[in-house]
């Protein structure tokens, strides 16, 4: 048996990227969204504007496999997610 290649999930471009673009988020008002692909540490994330109109930005802080939840803003031990 050989295997002359294996592909892997393209990691993140890195920098700042949408949020659509790298991830999914299920509801406007869930915390959390499911990476569509490997997320490198330090990847900023530009959040959907809020009721203000401005855009908020969450960075990645280690590195968040395809398929996994990336948190959307900081949350206490023990608080709520959705």
């Amino acid at each position: 048996m050989t295997t002359d290649k294996i592909d892997f999930i393209e990691p993140s471009p890195g920098g700042e990227v949408p949020l659509p673009e790298v991830a999914l988020r299920l509801h406007p008002q869930d915390h959390v969204a499911i990476a569509r692909t490997n997320l490198q540490p330090g990847t900023i994330l530009i959040l959907e504007n809020n009721e203000s109109g401005a855009r908020s930005r969450v960075q990645t802080r280690r590195v968040i496999p395809s398929g996994h939840q990336v948190a959307l803003s900081e949350r206490a031990p023990g608080q709520e997610l959705r």
